[in-house]
């Protein structure tokens, strides 16, 4: 069974903001925490994979974002796990996670103002 990209959308934003509370601590702390690495690598995870979930026509409209390099980040984290970089995922949620949120906010209004009208 399916499920909706509002759903794909909401788990994006859910993890978006878990990565924000666990990087909240500060660079230091965080580079010395397994913990609230782990757990921000896992949200990445998370996040690469919902977007290959979504579908062309709706990540078209927010060309901005680079859908692909979250995608293969993802990728490069499941498959190259003995190579991660946690500083790759410390700049990631600094720099660019807040435009990936604004996007995924503004596609799940968008698929709720849809859904609202059917």
């Amino acid at each position: 069974m399916t499920r909706p990209q509002s759903e794909y959308c909401q788990d994006i934003l859910e993890r978006i903001e878990r990565i924000d509370e666990y990087v909240s601590c500060g660079r230091d702390t965080f580079m010395q925490s397994n913990l609230h690495q782990d757990a921000t690598i896992f949200c990445f995870l998370v996040i690469g994979e919902a977007i290959k979930q979504l579908e062309d026509e709706l990540t078209a409209s927010h060309p901005r974002i680079p859908w692909r390099l979250y995608a293969r980040f993802r990728d490069v984290l499941i498959h190259q796990y003995h190579n991660t970089d946690i500083i790759i995922a410390w700049r990631a949620s600094q720099e660019n996670l807040p435009a990936l949120k604004a996007a995924i906010t503004a596609m799940l209004s968008s698929l709720d103002d849809c859904e609202s009208a059917s």
